[in-house]
């Protein structure tokens, strides 16, 4: 089952294939965006066991991983399946695509004790420390979203009506406010305390994809009253969150906020916000680069690889959102691909290119040097290659190619 076949199969890669063992190796020379999207798209095909499943973690130095798994990882690696079908259609990715959603319908959607309609549950074991499967908001926003790509491909696997009612699952979340509890316990009828930075995001972005498959103003407007919650709950925060999700869901509700009745806030108020958000990466790239005296790429001075990637993902997502006749946004535009580019070379630095693993997203490119308790810990999971690593690098990828940032023209260049 999980972790089955498809992890069976892989053998340690050669030295020549790991750069695992240096403290700073030579850093490879870039590749294009068409062959790493290729190759992350080829690494999540390969590693897609018989049920659907995908084999989660594996370590790129050959050794043993314990046996994990997340749901919310496992529909976002269907998001950026869609996205690479999207850019270059093929039976397998349509299959991939296909099986996984079935695996996730069947595996993971049930109806939530006490609200009645479907969600996507986290299950015991592999995936709670509870010991009971947990209700959270964001596996039922990326599950949506994951379904809705799927239906796109075979509207009989995933009825619309299992689709509206994860929509109304995720309503019972949200607050008058607008804001999102995170995690319900069905089994006791309470919400946990915790507190998710990304589930909003997420859901905004599932409750717009709804609103565009199925043209209901009730899950329009609840995309924008969270969203209106995130613009004004931080007015004045000095250091935004990094709300790379918020910025992806931006690009698709921007466009429906003239059909809103009643706007929580108006439209350029939050697209000032989630513009802010942009800004606030960039600037901590070039936070990076100046600390460390390299090229400006990595969000972080260990260069790894998902927050880097995941910066932009958010990044490309609000590129379009920037007036062409304005000035200081142009300006921006530029300096938002500059960072793309930059980031998506540094990203590609922990893509193994050969072997068994090839397309692989390592945890970080290399190791660090010392022997205290944080670099050790750092050093055991430096090789580690886990499903949403390399669908962040792919959605970063696809990504960047799709506002027409090109990799191999030279370097990030250096910190301001």
């Amino acid at each position: 089952m999980l972790g089955g076949p498809a992890l069976a199969s892989l053998a340690p890669l050669s030295a020549a294939s790991c750069r695992c063992e240096s403290p700073r190796p030579q850093q490879a020379r870039p590749w294009p965006l068409d062959e790493a999207i290729e190759a992350g798209t080829s690494y999540l095909l390969t590693h897609l066991n018989e049920d659907g499943s995908f084999v989660y973690r594996v370590n790129a130095d050959g050794s043993s991983v314990t046996p994990r798994y997340n749901v919310l990882r496992h529909a976002g690696s269907i998001y950026a399946l869609a996205d690479a079908h999207d850019d270059a259609p093929s039976p397998a990715l349509r299959d991939a695509i296909v099986r996984s959603a079935r695996f996730l319908l069947e595996r993971h959607v049930d109806t939530v004790r006490g609200v009645g309609h479907p969600g996507v549950f986290s299950l015991p074991d592999l995936e709670t420390r509870s010991g009971e499967r947990e209700l959270k908001l964001g596996g039922c926003g990326l599950g949506l979203v994951a379904l809705i790509r799927a239906r796109e491909l075979d509207e009989q696997l995933v009825p619309l009506e299992t689709l509206r009612g994860i929509g109304r699952t995720i309503l019972f979340f949200q607050q008058p406010s607008g804001d999102f509890k995170s995690k319900f316990d069905d089994v006791n009828q309470k919400f946990f305390d915790f507190k998710s930075l990304y589930y909003p995001g997420e859901t905004i972005l599932a409750l717009t994809m709804l609103y565009e498959l199925d043209p209901d103003p009730l899950w329009l407007n609840a995309a924008a009253r969270a969203a209106g919650y995130l613009t004004t709950s931080r007015k004045g925060v000095k250091n935004l969150p990094k709300d790379h999700w918020l910025m992806i869901a931006s690009a698709k509700l921007l466009p429906h906020w003239d059909t809103l009745e009643s706007p929580p806030v108006p439209a350029e108020e939050f697209r000032q916000h989630v513009l802010a958000l942009g800004r606030s990466f960039v600037d901590q790239q070039h936070a990076v680069a100046r600390e460390t005296g390299g090229e400006l790429g990595p969000t972080m001075k260990d260069e790894r690889s998902t927050p880097t990637a995941t910066t932009l993902e958010g990044l490309a997502a609000i590129h379009g959102l920037l007036l062409q006749d304005d000035p200081e946004e142009r300006a921006f535009r530029a300096e938002l691909e500059r960072s793309i580019r930059g980031g998506a070379r540094s990203v590609m630095e922990s893509q193994l290119r050969g072997g068994p693993l090839r397309g692989g997203v390592m945890r970080a490119p290399y190791q660090q040097p010392g022997d205290d308790e944080r670099v050790k810990e750092f050093n055991a999971r430096q090789s580690e290659i886990r499903i949403d690593y390399v669908q962040h690098a792919l959605s970063a990828f696809l990504g960047a190619k799709r506002i027409g940032v090109v990799v191999m023209d030279g370097g990030g260049g250096g910190g301001r």
